[in-house]
C-alpha cells in the first residue's frame, strides 16, 4: 500500500513587522521566514486595521514561497485561552 502524499502546510501563524504601501504587509512566520502578504477580501471589506506587532494567520501561496495573504487576525492558541470580558458577552 502506498502512503498518501501530504500537502505542505499552507496556513501559518505570523507577526506583522512592517506595513508596506498598497495594502501590503511584511510578516515573519513563527518558523522565521519572511513573507510579503496582502489582506484578504473579507478583512478588507470590514476595514480591519493591522499594525506592526499584531498576530495574524497567513495562507502561503502555492506558487511563490515569498508571498501570501492574511486570512484572519489573532493567534488561535492565545484566543482560545483568554477569558471572556464584559464586551464579549
Amino acid at each position: 500500500m502506498i502512503a498518501p502524499v501530504s500537502k505542505p502546510q499552507r496556513e501559518c501563524n505570523a507577526t506583522i513587522q512592517r506595513v508596506l504601501p498598497n495594502g501590503m504587509h511584511l510578516v515573519t512566520l513563527d518558523s522565521g521566514d519572511e513573507l510579503a502578504v496582502h489582506v484578504s477580501g473579507k478583512m478588507r471589506v470590514r476595514f480591519v486595521r493591522l499594525l506592526p506587532g499584531d498576530r495574524v494567520c497567513v495562507e502561503r501561496s502555492p506558487f511563490d514561497a515569498t508571498k501570501g495573504r492574511i486570512v484572519h487576525e489573532g493567534d488561535p492558541d492565545r484566543d482560545s485561552r483568554r477569558s471572556p470580558t464584559e464586551t464579549d458577552r
